[in-house]
């Protein structure tokens, strides 16, 4: 029941990042200001009062253990319209390494894996920046050899333009 409870304060939080999102970073603040910070008061309120009845071994003792700990951590948020409320971008971002880690451990050699390591962090980089990474790749792979050193930043990922573009 208290488990519940305290998914019922984050489905709160959740429902005013819906709200803001796409919405300018002073937009997501203001927003935050006026009804998350509320909510996470409520909830640090209700885990003070539900902590002192809960086994500290318990798995909801450690998780309130946990959010006491990291509280300051995990209100940061709310000070910062720019930053999101979790960090699943980022990790969703990253399954794709841990999925592969077991295949890449098969490289051939230090020097394999750390070729491997730049081109996935280069497809990371294109689809972050929504850039088809075959097409990035295929034209990175033709026009940089005869591109002069201090013409390179226009491969970047975010400043990048297919060649019948330019």
């Amino acid at each position: 029941m208290r488990a519940a409870i305290a998914l019922g304060f984050i489905r709160e939080l959740y429902k005013v990042e819906d709200l803001a999102r796409g919405k300018s970073g002073a937009a997501r603040l203001a927003l935050r200001q006026e009804h998350s910070r509320k909510a996470t008061d409520e909830l640090k309120k209700w885990m003070d009062q539900e902590e002192l009845s809960v086994l500290p071994e318990s798995a909801l003792g450690k998780a309130f253990t946990y959010a006491r700990n990291q509280w300051k951590r995990l209100l940061r948020y709310l000070d910062d319209g720019d930053l999101d409320i979790d960090n699943n971008a980022a990790e969703r971002a990253l399954r794709g390494v841990v999925i592969g880690k077991k295949n890449w451990l098969f490289a051939g050699s230090d020097q394999g894996g750390v070729h491997a390591a730049v081109l996935y962090s280069m497809i990371e980089s294109a689809k972050r920046n929504g850039v088809e990474p075959l097409a990035y790749l295929t034209d990175l792979f033709a026009r940089v050899p005869t591109t002069r050193m201090s013409d390179l930043e226009k491969f970047l990922p975010d400043r990048w333009k297919p060649p019948n573009t330019s």
